[in-house]
């Protein structure tokens, strides 16, 4: 499952972009696809990735524990 960082997140719109340690684009996120307490910038996440036509979307987006 791929892992990335929250890099930005519009709680009003309920989405946001992840950044993933691979090149390429950062992937869409939809608060209907994750638990918005998790949707936090900094916040490392693993996800299911999905394309679609305007690229990429994470899915089932679940918080990665630090520890």
């Amino acid at each position: 499952m791929p892992t990335g960082t929250v890099r930005f997140y519009n709680p009003k719109e309920g989405d946001g972009f992840i950044s993933r340690p691979e090149p390429g684009r950062d992937v869409f996120v939809h608060i209907r696809d994750s638990d918005a307490s998790i949707l936090k910038e900094g916040v490392t996440v693993s996800f299911e990735l999905a394309f679609g036509d305007r690229g990429p979307r994470a899915l089932a987006v679940e918080r990665v524990d630090s520890t």
